[in-house]
């Protein structure tokens, strides 16, 4: 009896450790499939396909400074076109008292915004010289190492950031220059004498570039 007890508990135990077997294994994580490749050396590239969109930095749409008719322009979308060229011409009508008035006003405003360029021109100089003095006193304190690579840094663009303020600020007087010639233009209906042929007004390009339309 004793023997058929011993092998009852031998089973039982044998059941157990199978049960217990088989809730550790199925609590045991899933495997995850992988793939697997050999390493080797060798450059890295990744590319990035998606439409884009230009657009023009500065445009400039030009317009006639008195009434008149406009003669047949001869240049076409995409033409390029060099700093005060010609790019229409307008046969001037004859003009009011009102017209008058609104182009020596025109005038006046075109040479006040003509001198706050040339101010803003003046004030950006003398920013791209100050950022250029600091940027080259903090190159020398970064070799002594007084000051850090991100003060560098800093430095190096407050130089570059003035460095376009002041090309933005050349440009701005080209075009505000341009502006007071237009409306100074308009002054010929003005003149004009009686018996004589009007004078053609020229439309010119303020800088360099290409027509849009």
């Amino acid at each position: 009896m004793n023997r058929n007890k011993l092998r009852r508990m031998g089973i039982t135990s044998a059941v157990l450790l199978a049960i217990a077997a088989l809730i550790v294994y199925g609590l045991l994580p899933s495997p995850i499939l992988v793939e697997t490749a050999d390493v080797r050396r060798g450059s890295f590239q990744v590319t990035v396909d998606e439409e884009g969109q230009t657009r023009v930095r500065d445009r400039f749409v030009l317009s006639s400074p008195v009434p008149g008719r406009l003669i047949r322009v001869e240049l076409e979308d995409g033409d390029p076109v060099q700093k005060g060229q010609v790019l229409a011409q307008i046969d001037p009508l004859p003009l009011s008292q009102r017209e008058r008035e609104e182009i020596y006003a025109r005038v006046k405003a075109a040479e006040a915004n003509l001198r706050q360029a040339k101010a803003r021109e003046a004030h950006a100089h003398e920013d791209r010289e100050q950022a250029r003095r600091d940027r080259y006193r903090a190159e020398r304190l970064s070799q002594n190492g007084v000051i850090s690579s991100q003060a560098l840094d800093q430095a190096r663009n407050a130089d570059v950031t003035a460095e376009k303020e002041l090309e933005a600020a050349v440009y701005g007087v080209q075009v505000a220059d341009s502006e007071v010639q237009v409306a100074r233009a308009g002054l010929v209906g003005i003149n004009e004498g009686s018996g004589k042929p009007r004078e053609l007004i020229g439309l010119r390009s303020p800088v360099e570039g290409k027509v849009l339309r």
